[in-house]
């Protein structure tokens, strides 16, 4: 097995911040093979190659993903993170062991956020510990039966979750607006199955994942968190919203495109909000709804009513249908 970690390049991305994401990866258990992928040009014109050669773990540079030749291997997963997320203690360690348990083209990562007190999201977790598995718990990580879960530190507070740690298989219907609604818009919770041919085609990930997603008739969804996911900024959503209103050509499926559509408006909508309660200026934030806009309007005039994506007073959804 095989792990393939895609760094995109996000205004963080210094030298102090690559050192740190590299040590967060490098600190990590694994039997499988690891490598650390980048755009060529991200490093260039950052100034990082001298930091990239210091590197325990090489990182290669690429500027075209077809050039990648070193996947062989049946087994190989692409995860695309950013130098401001970070792995979990022991996270990759449990992505082997799920997919060697269950081997599947997508596996979803469960995550938490940091822009967030990243105690509180994991409080939030073990308040939802049944009794059952509370005591559990407490006997096999020899915890006092006086001791309160919310007491422990914060690495005895990811030990239990790593306890917790059990996964998800969704043969549903429903997959597809789970997926799509669950999916961070840089494909950042997801390791996806690839190869050559799929580096060969060019598809947007998104598009990729769809296909995945049709061709198969499950994923896999880890239940407890193994990433800590920064912020994405606003063109970058809006572009990979574009990029999911455009897979509706590709969805001809009724069921399916239901789903998807359930989705895809969640997305818009977090979007959306997004833009409006950016620091953008008036001008810059009715440039990111247009693009939206302009790609909702290239689509099937039935499906685009469907689209939820102009707000009104109220700030409420409405489909495309209304702006033109």
């Amino acid at each position: 097995m095989k792990f393939i970690i895609n760094l995109i390049p996000n205004d963080t991305l210094d030298e102090s911040s690559l050192t740190s994401f590299m040590d967060n990866i490098t600190n990590q258990y694994h039997k499988s093979e690891l490598e650390i992928v980048t755009k060529g040009a991200v490093l260039k014109n950052s100034g990082l190659n001298g930091v990239v050669a210091e590197q325990q773990l090489p990182i290669t540079q690429y500027n075209d993903v077809s050039e990648l030749v070193s996947i062989s291997d049946e087994s190989t997963y692409w995860l695309n993170l950013q130098v401001d997320d970070a792995l979990l203690p022991n996270a990759i360690m449990q992505w082997e062991n799920t997919l060697n348990r269950h081997p599947n083209e997508l596996l979803m990562l469960n995550t938490i956020n940091n822009d967030t007190s990243i105690t509180e999201q994991l409080d939030s977790r073990l308040n939802r510990i049944s009794e059952v598995k509370l005591n559990t718990i407490r006997h096999i990580f020899d915890i006092d039966e006086n001791t309160d879960l919310f007491e422990l530190s914060l690495r005895d507070k990811l030990t239990v979750l790593l306890g917790l740690q059990s996964y998800y298989v969704n043969d549903r219907n429903n997959r597809y607006r789970t997926f799509f609604r669950r999916i961070d818009l840089n494909c950042r919770n997801v390791l996806y199955r690839i190869n050559q041919r799929k580096l060969a085609t060019h598809k947007s990930e998104l598009a990729e994942l769809l296909y995945d997603l049709i061709d198969n008739d499950e994923y896999v969804y880890l239940n407890q968190p193994t990433l800590i996911l920064s912020a994405i900024d606003i063109p970058t959503m809006v572009n990979a919203c574009s990029q999911l209103i455009d897979n509706l050509a590709f969805i001809f499926d009724e069921k399916i495109k239901n789903a998807y559509l359930a989705a895809l408006n969640s997305q818009l909508i977090r979007t959306v909000k997004m833009i409006f309660e950016s620091n953008l200026t008036p001008a810059h934030r009715e440039m990111q709804l247009d693009e939206l806009r302009s790609a909702a309007y290239d689509v099937d005039p039935e499906l685009r009513e469907r689209i939820k994506l102009v707000p009104d007073r109220k700030g409420l959804l409405h489909s495309i249908k209304k702006r033109f």
